[in-house]
């Protein structure tokens, strides 16, 4: 793939057009699934490992982070094999997995900080679907910055000062769910790992 092309497909994903997504998927899911059910896992989990690398790309396109030294290809496949050795790193740790050899290099710590911040992503929104429909529905309203006096009309509170005090508790239980997660606080050690390896791509 030529500068031109590469430079087109990356605009491409940056402006989400599904059907070069499908094309990529076509083209670089089987070598991902091959390298995932070799190194202890299954078809499910190839999918979702190659969901997150196109999520962790586009997240770097869209900061204009990317930089691919080699091929895109290579690149996403190095992205897969990144996620799936955290995940076996995980699963070890918590299952006793063992992990396959690959072929390894030191760590790229903007990818690391990309992984985390994903996965801290994950991990709320993952919390936030717990919560009560009345907390989802506030935080939703905060999130899109409704001003304070329309959230209490559309939530039907007596006054704008219940909606604050609401959705701050809705807040702070969403807060408390996510640091009291164990996944936050290994999450929170990743970037201080000194021997974090990474594959070769």
């Amino acid at each position: 793939m030529n500068p031109y092309e590469q430079y087109n497909l990356i605009d491409s994903i940056r402006k989400e057009d599904r059907a070069v997504l499908l094309e990529i998927y076509k083209i670089y899911f089987p070598q991902a699934r091959h390298f995932i059910m070799e190194n202890s896992g299954n078809i499910f989990e190839a999918e979702d490992v190659f969901q997150d690398a196109l999520v962790l790309i586009y997240l770097k396109i869209k900061k204009n982070t990317l930089s691919i030294k080699s091929s895109f290809g290579s690149y996403l496949i190095g992205v897969v094999k990144f996620l799936w050795l955290k995940e076996l790193e995980r699963k070890r740790k918590y299952f006793g997995t063992t992990v396959e050899d690959v072929e390894l290099l030191p760590g790229d710590i903007d990818l690391l900080e990309d992984y985390v911040k994903m996965e801290k992503r994950k991990l709320i929104l993952e919390h936030y679907n717990e919560l009560n429909e009345e907390c989802r529905k506030i935080l939703d309203l905060h999130n899109k910055e409704t001003p304070i006096s329309i959230s209490t009309s559309i939530m039907g509170y007596a006054s704008d000062q219940y909606t604050m005090n609401r959705k701050s508790k809705c807040k702070s239980r969403l807060f408390k769910a996510v640091w009291n997660n164990p996944r936050f606080k290994e999450l929170k050690d990743e970037l201080n790992q000194q021997d974090t390896k990474v594959p070769r791509w």
